[in-house]
């Protein structure tokens, strides 16, 4: 990322208040913001082309070209770079796609009281690299739905948070809402990159 981005990034970062962010840490402090996943649809085939979001990921994000199924719909091998552990992985059975920004997260943060095809389009979002991401199922279990506060990888944490406060920024004109204290520790990550 160059220093012009970063700079940017840094600037918004300190723009934001507790005020302007109150109402979502509050709630999900007191887990008033229901998530059901069910209401978010995701891994669904939206250009029609028999391959789910899921699989469009892992062929996008295969280092190599991927291998696909006799039937060209799913993936059958790959080599992919964890960007949680940076480990590389050739069978995508041991991969699963993240939600950078957890759905869970998303519904506590502004995200509960979208649409069902708002929802759907954010559990599928495939506008930008950074918003899916195949993982090792393992970092992803460790992450679950919590945000930079709680959880960062120990490997590529700049890239982590550039690709949160990515996240965060793009998603906010929809509502989305990321908390105080998640955008602190971006900006502290950032600081150190």
């Amino acid at each position: 990322m160059s220093k012009a981005i970063l700079a940017v990034i840094l600037a918004v970062l300190s723009w934001f208040t507790a005020e302007s962010h109150a109402d979502a840490e509050m709630a999900e402090a007191l887990g008033a913001r229901a998530y059901d996943r069910a209401e978010w649809p995701h891994w669904i085939d939206e250009d029609r082309d028999g391959q789910t979001t899921r699989q469009e990921v892992l062929a996008e994000e295969s280092i190599v070209a991927p291998v696909w199924t006799p039937d060209e719909r799913r993936v059958a091998a790959g080599v992919w770079i964890c960007p949680f552990t940076g480990e590389r992985v050739t069978n995508p059975h041991e991969l699963d796609i993240d939600h950078l920004i957890p759905l869970a997260y998303a519904a506590r943060h502004g995200g509960e009281s979208w649409s069902r095809a708002q929802k759907r389009r954010f559990a599928n979002d495939l506008s930008h690299p950074s918003h899916l991401v195949a993982v090792v199922a393992r970092a992803n279990r460790a992450k679950g739905s919590r945000g930079p506060a709680s959880w960062m990888p120990d490997y590529d944490r700049c890239g982590y948070a550039q690709a949160w406060a990515f996240e965060c920024m793009v998603h906010a004109p929809e509502g989305l809402a990321c908390g105080l204290t998640d955008w602190r520790s971006i900006g502290r990550a950032l600081r150190e990159c």
